[in-house]
């Protein structure tokens, strides 16, 4: 993800359970080292963990409008949030918002509008509103009104589910099957990635769903 502010590249390395943070994409040369890790406590850690501090597995990444960077923590079942990403220290950050779980060291799998299993797609959109693609629930959910969510904030919206307590997979307009990632365009079109149906699906009107 790269942020729209600074330009600093955030990259996801999943089995390293980390996120690296890299100088203005422009400006880099091959082989440029990183100039600060989320995640770890340093360069050459590299074990999972559930807390502030930590991650498990996280996958996709967004940075939003404001400079707060978005992370699917697939393996902790949650999405963080980083405010004033482009300047978090070296090592050390903690989360400001977590997602999916009541707190920042809870990491179980579950289906409902407040946790989640397996998120691996994030983006904010233009009407502040959070999209999460959940691969193990096979669905999307929307989150109204992202910049003032609180820790455990419930979804409003659910996206390849008749509600927020069914996980079940399919294949129709109205069913998901290992949604992987989301992104909004700038007609306000939603457009979801699903792996294990093999397609792409678009959602006009995204934020009135």
């Amino acid at each position: 993800a790269i942020d729209p502010v600074s330009g600093k590249l955030f990259i996801a390395v999943a089995n390293h359970h980390r996120i690296l943070r890299f100088a203005n994409s422009a400006a880099l040369a091959n082989g440029a080292s990183a100039e600060a890790v989320i995640g770890q406590p340093d360069y050459t850690m590299a074990t999972s963990g559930t807390s502030s501090s930590a991650l498990n597995s996280p996958y996709g990444l967004h940075v939003d409008g404001s400079g707060r960077l978005w992370v699917a923590d697939y393996s902790n079942h949650r999405v963080l949030r980083f405010d004033n990403a482009a300047t978090l220290p070296e090592f050390g950050a903690t989360a400001d918002l977590v997602l999916g779980q009541a707190d920042f060291v809870s990491g179980t799998a579950s289906v409902s509008a407040t946790r989640m299993n397996g998120p691996t797609g994030v983006y904010v959109d233009a009407a502040d509103n959070l999209w999460v693609a959940e691969y193990e629930n096979n669905r999307v959910l929307k989150f109204a009104n992202a910049s003032s969510l609180v820790n455990g904030a419930a979804a409003t919206t659910v996206l390849g589910q008749p509600d927020f307590d069914t996980a079940t997979s399919g294949a129709s307009q109205v069913k998901m099957k290992g949604a992987v990632a989301v992104r909004v365009d700038d007609a306000g079109r939603l457009w979801v990635a699903e792996e294990q149906n093999h397609r792409l699906l678009r959602f006009d009107g995204a934020a009135g769903l």
